[in-house]
């Protein structure tokens, strides 16, 4: 194929430009249409970077997503013990702003406590605590 295209290509470089881009095009549409049966995709790749149009006319439909899901169905749905099971190891991080001179010093101390295994999150907090009952009864 490449030879015939060679012969085709004979004439300006305005022309040559022109069928390499429509070559490129070919390409691409055969890609989609060689693996519409049994590809793996990435839909958000395929929305962001193809035209939608011309993957459908190329017989690969990206799913439609409602924007409102209902998620009323998975009330009725007890999940027991499962939901604790899956959030039981679920931490959440705080954001505490420090003066340029102490951050240093902080970041030195959580990530050396981190690094021997100490939750460094109870430890502020009955630091929090102690200091709360100090500044109540003054």
């Amino acid at each position: 194929m490449l030879k015939i295209m060679v012969k085709i290509l004979i004439g300006t470089k305005k022309q040559v430009k022109r069928k390499l881009i429509l070559i490129e095009k070919q390409k691409r549409e055969f890609i989609i249409k060689d693996n519409v049966g049994f590809g793996d995709w990435d839909f958000d790749m395929l929305a962001n970077e193809w035209n939608t149009e011309l993957l459908n006319d190329w017989g690969l439909n990206l799913p439609e997503f409602d924007k409102n899901p209902d998620y009323s169905i998975l009330d009725d749905i007890d999940l027991g013990g499962e939901l604790d099971e899956m959030t039981g190891n679920v931490k959440k991080a705080l954001q505490i702003p420090f003066d340029l001179e102490d951050y240093q010093r902080a970041f030195d101390l959580v990530k050396e406590f981190r690094e021997n295994k100490i939750y460094v999150g109870k430890l502020l907090i009955e630091k929090l605590e102690n200091e709360k009952s100090r500044f109540k009864t003054n």
